[in-house]
């Protein structure tokens, strides 16, 4: 048992590595930091900064927000996933905490495909506001071509010469 966990000081707080692995291979960390009556056990906000690699921020705030209370843990405006637990405690939250973490990354890890494609869409169509103004880029268009295919287009932007269709 002593060799699927990693113990560290780190200041008045201790971080330890658990026997469990986010989708891109690196290990689930929870950290333990005394707080008056107990301790709190928190993922450190790791998971976010996991899901950051692969830039789905956005993604695990809402995973965590809807899964925080099925998971039974607190997620903070820190990106943190934690749970106040007593001496006696400790195992259980460690366990809870690094299930939270692990499960919402691998829930936005296995959603990013889709959550990447709406992500660069509205980073496109926000670009286009910001260099041609809001009267006159569109979202998401769709255009009747040849052969009866509908084909999508994360924005339009209206000039001069026309109709101009991006992504």
């Amino acid at each position: 048992i002593a060799g699927l966990l990693r113990v560290s000081e780190w200041g008045n707080s201790y971080l330890v590595t658990m026997p469990l692995v986010y989708p891109s291979g690196t290990v689930v960390g929870v950290r333990i930091m005394p707080a008056q009556g107990g301790f709190w056990v928190s993922d450190f906000a790791l998971g976010y900064r996991e899901a950051e690699t692969f830039e789905a921020q956005r993604s695990f705030g809402s995973h965590a927000g809807r899964l925080k209370e099925e998971l039974g843990v607190e997620y903070t405006d820190g990106h943190e996933l934690r749970l106040f637990a007593k001496e006696n405690q400790i195992a259980w939250a460690l366990r809870r905490v690094a299930y939270a973490s692990h499960r919402i990354v691998t829930k936005v890890y296995n959603s990013a495909p889709t959550w990447d494609e709406q992500e660069i869409s509205a980073t496109l169509f926000q670009r286009l506001r910001k260099l041609f103004g809001d009267a006159h880029v569109q979202h998401d268009i769709h255009v009747h071509g040849a052969s009866n295919i509908d084909w999508r287009f994360a924005a339009a932007v209206r000039s001069r010469i026309g109709l101009i269709l991006c992504g």
